[in-house]
């Protein structure tokens, strides 16, 4: 990834993860008690969705969330991002993703057209899990594309996140996030352009976002 990739890449992962890390070593740390099965779950006959699954879903969510976020106009960013995340980080995370997605803004404004994110998780990994708390690892890749300003370009990341259950809701305590496992960097000799990606994609929705 050349380094125009690379600080693209960057911008668009710290503005979709922003998060309050500084204020993680505050964090309630006990874990509560496993959640114990009700007699009607016990009962059913079909699969019963436990909270771990729902956790799961919310860090899978979180993290494909990235389209979203940037087709959201600046004004309305806060309130959207003031949903995902805890009471507790809600500041922080407010104040970095709309600093950050101002900056990638910037940097692809010489683009025309849309900008894409496409998005897919291809594994998820549960550290722990309670009644209350969660730390999920979900492994991810993202393409950023726009005309004139970004190259069809990926982005493969790990993002480990701990969420908290708030008024019935699994909401982002912290979030953060490492480059890679990143497979084999074989393709073809030449990138592909944007429109011949964009032809190769037609008919094609964003699976998670779509769910």
């Amino acid at each position: 990834m050349n380094r125009t990739r690379l600080a693209l890449a960057a911008l668009i992962c710290a503005g979709l993860l922003g998060c309050a890390a500084r204020n993680s070593d505050t964090a309630t740390s006990r874990e509560d008690p496993p959640r114990r099965t009700s007699d009607t779950e016990e009962a059913s006959t079909g699969p019963v969705r436990s909270s771990t699954d729902d956790a799961v879903a919310a860090a899978v969510r979180f993290v494909c969330s990235g389209q979203q976020l940037l087709d959201t106009p600046p004004t309305q960013l806060p309130l959207l991002i003031r949903r995902r995340w805890s009471s507790r980080a809600a500041d922080d995370a407010v104040a970095n993703a709309v600093d950050r997605l101002g900056e990638l803004r910037e940097r692809l404004a010489d683009g025309s057209g849309p900008t894409r994110y496409r998005q897919g998780v291809l594994g998820v990994r549960v550290a722990s899990s309670s009644g209350a708390r969660a730390k999920v690892s979900v492994w991810w890749v993202g393409v950023l594309s726009r005309e004139g300003a970004a190259t069809p370009q990926a982005q493969w990341m790990t993002s480990d996140i701990s969420l908290v259950l708030e008024d019935g809701e699994w909401r982002i305590d912290t979030a953060s996030e490492v480059e890679g496992p990143a497979p084999d960097h074989s393709s073809d000799d030449e990138p592909i352009t944007n429109s011949e990606f964009d032809r190769r994609l037609t008919g094609f929705v964003d699976w998670e976002s779509n769910r």
